[in-house]
Parts: C-alpha cells; sequence; structure tokens
C-alpha cells in the first residue's frame, strides 16, 4: 500500500476564469463525489490505457528477449523466472522453452506483453504506471476532492495522491489556466516531508517545507507526538 500525501490547492483569479477552471478539472462522479481528474488536464492515451490489467506481459517480455524497463529491479529477469518453481516443474530452462511454454500454454501472457511493446514505441513508457507517475507524478488520479472554501475570484480544495505529490499536474495547470494563481501545500506524514510551491503560467516554483506548518495548515492542527516521531524516523533511516 502507498503512503497517501495530501495536497491544498488554492485558486485566484478572475471570475470567469476561475468559474471554467472548476468546470472543467472538478466534476462529479456517481460513487466519489467530487474529483478532481488529472485526465482533464493530461489525458491518458489509448495505448496507455490498453496496459493496465496487465502485469503478466512482463513475463511475455522476458519470454521474447525483451528489455524495455532498463534496470527497473521490480521488473523480473529470465534467472528469476526459470528459479520459479511452476518454471522448475515444467521442465522449463530457457528463455526459448519459456517462450514455446507460454505459446501453448499462455497466449494471454504474449498478448499483454504486445500492448507493453506498442505502449513503449508510442510513447516510451512500458506500461500506465511509468506513464503516470513521469506525467502525473504519481501513479493514481486525483481521486475524491473536498472544497476548502470558494468565492468569486478563489477557490480553496484538498485531494490525496499515492505516495508522491503531482508536480507535473500542477505545472500543467498554470499552463492551460494563465490567468490563474495556484498556491499548494503538499505533506507526507508518514515519511516526514512537505513542500509548497506557487505556480502562475509558466512560471512555477516549489521547494521542501516545514512539515509541522504545512500540516497545521492542511489539518488545522498541529500533529501528534506520534506523528512527528515516526517521520522523524523515516528521515533518520
Amino acid at each position: 500500500m502507498p503512503n497517501w500525501v495530501a495536497n491544498r490547492v488554492i485558486v485566484t483569479g478572475p471570475e470567469a476564469d476561475l468559474a471554467a477552471f472548476v468546470e472543467r478539472h472538478l466534476r462529479e462522479d456517481e460513487e466519489d463525489g467530487l474529483v478532481f481528474d488529472f485526465e482533464t488536464v493530461v489525458p491518458v492515451p489509448d495505448v496507455v490505457l490498453a496496459t493496465e490489467g496487465t502485469a503478466d506481459g512482463e513475463l511475455g517480455l522476458v519470454a521474447l528477449g525483451l528489455n524495455l524497463g532498463g534496470d527497473d529491479p521490480h521488473r523480473p529477469t529470465l534467472a528469476e523466472v526459470l528459479s520459479e518453481t511452476w518454471a522448475r516443474d515444467a521442465g522449463i530452462g530457457s528463455r526459448v522453452a519459456l517462450l514455446a511454454h507460454l505459446e501453448e500454454h499462455r497466449p494471454d501472457v504474449l498478448a499483454a506483453a504486445r500492448k507493453l511493446i506498442a505502449c513503449h514505441e508510442a510513447t516510451g513508457f512500458v506500461d500506465w504506471r511509468e506513464w503516470s507517475l513521469h506525467h502525473w507524478g504519481t501513479k493514481r488520479d486525483g481521486g475524491p476532492a473536498n472544497i476548502l472554501f470558494s468565492g468569486s475570484e478563489v477557490i480553496g480544495f484538498a485531494f490525496e495522491t499515492a505516495s508522491s505529490m503531482p508536480e507535473p499536474i500542477f505545472r500543467e495547470l498554470g499552463i492551460l489556466h494563465s490567468t490563474l494563481g495556484f498556491e499548494i501545500e503538499a505533506i507526507d506524514p508518514g515519511n516526514g516531508w512537505a513542500v509548497t510551491g506557487e505556480v502562475l503560467g509558466t512560471d512555477a516554483r516549489f521547494e521542501p517545507a516545514d512539515c509541522r506548518e504545512v500540516y497545521e495548515q492542511i489539518y488545522g492542527a498541529p500533529p501528534d507526538d506520534d506523528e512527528e516521531e515516526e517521520g522523524k524516523e523515516v528521515e533518520q533511516a
């Protein structure tokens, strides 16, 4: 499970432009209510969407002898696959034998691998996770959002992201809505870090911030002693 990063955004600007921002990016969802939709900022190409649920595709890449992910330690190697119990039980001792086995018994794995290949050829990224981390700054969409306050020329809202702050999204918002100013605060209390930022047009600045101060701004109260100690332990590690 990822750590969840709390993000608070204050948007200011002309009334009509602010209303257009809200209409475009904050939408109602039947299950989650109000959501901040990253796809309205940086849409996901169809070739990337096609890689969702294709975890077995990496096994297919191994069988095809393709290393599209560089030295990513999370991707299996041929030696690791051949050492797995199912591979040993099937008498698979080489890449050629692995490919033959998959062609006969698991063609779905090779079909999934072809989707990863197509994604890499079109975008330079192997799958939806790599693409999202690069273009969104986090592997999941913005999800449920809470309106903190709003007026004719200002709105504040909060949302959570998985493991990291969506800096590329904030930068792109500045380009899409050049008449609006964005003030950003983000914090991961569990890992002991916080960031503040300002975006106006193409001018975007982000810098580390005091965790306690940002925590109080976002949550309206200081962190308790256990949360502060946990953050310090993570930093020291």
